[in-house]
């Protein structure tokens, strides 16, 4: 990760070509014709010193601002986001990678799951199933599962360690 003024982002400079454009978005054109600095990621000895240059160049500057140079120079990037700035991305409801459901037994009662894949066609619909009630599979999972007895299962609700 890279820390700009605002905040923090990724890029993906690895590919033949992309630390070129990289070295000229940060005004740096006479080293991007030098080969040993428009090298591929890890190709060249000069690694060290373009993530130096680039640490440097975007401590400088605000995620928008490198964000849009990187894009602009055909360069993947993306800015690290929080819990909230992610539910905020209307590409993560597109995509249905969290979407809301109702839970059983409450009507109008809705709570935030992950969907069911990060792969998502455009053809497959997706949906949430019933959302289990806090509690509900674990005779399945510490009991047949896990195999610990009633005995057990008991202690455990009783110390507050499950439901």
């Amino acid at each position: 990760f890279l820390q700009c003024k605002d905040g923090w982002v990724t890029t993906g400079a690895a590919r033949a070509g992309m630390w070129e454009r990289m070295l000229k978005v940060m005004g740096y054109s006479d080293l991007a014709e030098d080969p040993e600095y428009a090298a591929p990621m890890f190709a060249t000895d000069k690694a060290e010193i373009r993530m130096e240059l680039l640490h440097l160049w975007c401590e400088e500057r605000p995620v928008k601002d490198v964000e849009d140079a990187l894009v602009g120079a055909d360069i993947p990037v993306g800015r690290a986001m929080t819990i909230p700035d992610v539910l905020e991305d209307r590409h993560i409801w597109e995509r249905e990678v969290m979407m809301e459901t109702e839970l059983e037994g409450q009507p109008g009662k809705k709570m935030l799951v992950p969907g069911p894949t990060f792969i998502k066609f455009s053809k497959t619909p997706t949906t949430a199933g019933p959302i289990p009630k806090y509690g509900e599979h674990n005779q399945e999972i510490y009991g047949s599962l896990l195999g610990l007895d009633e005995n057990r299962l008991a202690a455990m609700v009783d110390e507050g360690v499950i439901t």
